[in-house]
């Protein structure tokens, strides 16, 4: 590995941390607000959902999905070979899944 790459790779690492400590700090925040575990139960629970509720469970759910990139980026930067057989280990295991459609196996689907 070059030392330009070896820079930057350690320079992006501490930029995916940032990404993480920002969603797992928005996320302590926002559970304080939700008073069931995901949208679905405080619908089932009250009936009905607000927009202002909605947000909070929706911004949620889009904070843990940004967690879990934040973590993925930053393993991929500190082990980008191990990061390598892990992403084509999941391609093949999502190419088998009958379950999955062809936009979901590409990361096209919307």
């Amino acid at each position: 590995m070059t030392s330009d790459v070896k820079r930057s790779q350690e320079a992006l690492i501490p930029r995916a941390q940032q990404i993480m400590k920002a969603s797992a700090a928005y996320l302590a925040q926002v559970r304080k607000y939700m008073t069931q575990a995901t949208k679905k139960e405080y619908a089932a629970k009250w009936g009905d959902i607000d927009a202002i509720t909605e947000t909070i469970y929706d911004t949620a759910e889009l904070a843990q999905r940004t967690l879990d990139a934040g973590l993925a980026v930053e393993t991929m930067l500190a082990k980008p070979l191990k990061s390598r057989e892990v992403v084509m280990l999941d391609d093949l295991r999502r190419s088998l899944d009958p379950t999955v459609t062809p936009d979901e196996r590409t990361g096209d689907a919307r």
